[in-house]
């Protein structure tokens, strides 16, 4: 007859071999496992970066000038508008919003209009951009590009706002302020941007901005009453009205020393006693412009308001 088997044999199993062999197995799996989802998420990464290297790739392109390079390269981008990073990264590195970039927003900043058209053909959106950011009406009248005008009219064509801006001003009142310092440009220069101006207003822009500043206000600091005289038919209320700080366009005009505009615009009956915020009166600043006609001008018309009152 057969002895039984002793199961208890102290050498039948090394001591510890299969609680080792076990550990090693669990550990093999789990690094398996780390490495799989290591690579899924490097994949998912790549994934969803990639339309953000494609935008970063075609806004070098646009910023270099290279129009053909870049037309041909918007067939192969997967989402025009994508930005040239994603916004989790931005607020990872704590990265002001003009660093990221929008390609129709830099076509529209450098004047490149065949870059910008062939853009919105590809599904832009016209009225994309960040808070702090330009919007690309806005972009395209940040200087003074020479397609500028093509640009706004292509961007209101395909349903641009034409008031929208994230960064400081409104396409028009970047026009204006432009304008406004124009005094060394030629007759050819200031024709084009009083065309600018005149375009953006009949397309619907608000001739008031967010700080109460009026397209007279800007006017009348550049000195050509030709222009104001124009805008003066459609927007003549516009002659006395008063910003936030209580600054009429006769202030602004007194500051940029625009003589002819004073002029013009005490012909039009404004306000000779008004006041700003921090009550220096219009007197007050024609003496700090320290320009004689400017200051003899409106001492007469004080002085003719007085004897009128």
């Amino acid at each position: 007859m057969n002895s039984p088997i002793n199961w208890n044999l102290p050498n039948a199993f090394p001591k510890g071999g299969i609680s080792m062999r076990n550990k090693k197995i669990r550990i093999t799996i789990l690094l398996a496992i780390v490495i799989l989802l290591l690579g899924g998420l490097l994949v998912i990464g790549v994934f969803q970066l990639t339309p953000h290297i494609q935008s970063a790739k075609l806004c070098s392109m646009i910023n270099a000038g290279s129009t053909e390079s870049a037309i041909e390269y918007i067939e192969k981008v997967a989402d025009v508008n994508e930005y040239s990073a994603p916004l989790w990264i931005r607020r990872i590195l704590n990265m002001v919003e003009d660093d990221l970039d929008l390609p129709l927003v830099i076509a529209c900043r450098e004047g490149d209009m065949q870059v910008a058209k062939a853009l919105l053909e590809h599904g832009a959106d016209p009225n994309l951009y960040l808070d702090g950011n330009w919007s690309p009406m806005e972009a395209t009248f940040i200087s003074n590009k020479p397609d500028r005008l093509a640009i706004a009219k292509l961007l209101i064509q395909y349903g641009a706002d034409v008031d929208a801006y994230g960064g400081h001003m409104s396409g028009l009142f970047h026009q204006l302020l432009l304008y406004s310092y124009s005094s060394s440009d030629t007759n050819e220069e200031l024709k084009e941007q009083e065309e600018c101006v005149l375009f953006l207003l009949s397309s619907g822009a608000s001739p008031i901005d967010d700080n109460g500043d009026t397209i007279m206000h800007y006017v009348c600091r550049s000195n050509h009453v030709d222009f104001i005289s124009t805008l003066t038919a459609d927007y003549g209320e516009l002659l006395d009205y008063r910003n936030h700080q209580n600054e009429t366009p006769l202030m602004w005009a007194i500051v940029g020393k625009s003589e002819d505009a004073v002029a013009f615009l005490l012909t039009h009956s404004v306000d000779v006693k008004a006041t700003d915020v921090n009550g220096k009166s219009v007197l007050d600043y024609a003496l700090e412009s320290e320009n004689q006609r400017i200051i003899d001008l409106i001492t007469a018309a004080s002085d003719s308001d007085s004897n009128v009152n």
